[in-house]
């Protein structure tokens, strides 16, 4: 039975567990094909809950858990709910000793792109998308493990996001962005009131993927709730 959980910072010691619920929210089924030279280490680099995955699946594994630790960076070490545009911050949901739902908050270009993307060549030919403000508070990868699919977990991560972002960094907007065939995360996000920003949609598409980008104001009350 689900307890209700309470939400946690991951530590350096939870990065590998991270990873892996990382994996399981958003792995495809897509990827590189792993040469048959690099099987071996592959095998060796991941934890003992990813051996009988595809090596397809276990690569997705450890750039995931590759890009946490460059993304999180001292955090980890040091985990701190501070505003950074150096460094992401994971919320997690921690369920029995288990983590079982994430997101991940970053301050970033309202675009939602890191640089390098492939995307980033639009928006240089897109002066209108470049006036926006500089950066904003970005909520991206909101996962819940499935077996606890809709069952309130998402809005409840979504909501504490918003009011760390509106308590602790003292913004006033939060920024994401979802796929638009993820049709019950779409539903969750206009159902929280987040208004479309269709001038993004476009311009930010990566191939095969349709994005529907959105923004929610946030509004605090004189008792530190939200309205």
């Amino acid at each position: 039975m689900f307890d209700g959980g309470r939400l946690v910072l991951p530590h350096e010691c939870d990065l590998n567990e991270l990873a892996t619920l990382f994996t399981a929210c958003f792995y495809d089924g897509m990827g590189p094909e792993v040469p048959p030279y690099a099987l071996e280490e592959l095998r060796r680099s991941v934890p003992p809950e990813m051996a009988r995955a595809s090596p397809r699946e276990q690569e997705h594994w450890r750039t995931t858990a590759a890009g946490l630790r460059s993304r999180i960076g001292m955090r980890l070490r040091c985990p701190t709910l501070a505003p950074s545009t150096t460094n992401s911050l994971v919320v997690a949901l921690a369920e029995r000793c288990r983590l079982v739902a994430c997101c991940e908050l970053s301050i970033r270009p309202p675009h939602g792109l890191l640089p390098g993307r492939p995307a980033q060549r639009r928006l240089a030919a897109s002066p209108a998308l470049l006036t926006s403000p500089p950066l904003v508070a970005y909520c991206s990868s909101l996962g819940v493990e499935a077996s606890l699919r809709g069952r309130g977990v998402g809005r409840r991560m979504l909501r504490a996001c918003e009011w760390l972002v509106a308590r602790e960094w003292g913004m006033t907007e939060l920024h994401l962005h979802v796929d638009q065939d993820n049709v019950a995360a779409a539903a969750l996000y206009h159902a929280m009131g987040y208004d479309p920003l269709p001038a993004f949609d476009n311009v930010c598409a990566e191939p095969g993927k349709s994005f529907r980008y959105s923004s929610k104001r946030l509004v605090v009350d004189g008792a530190g709730a939200m309205c």
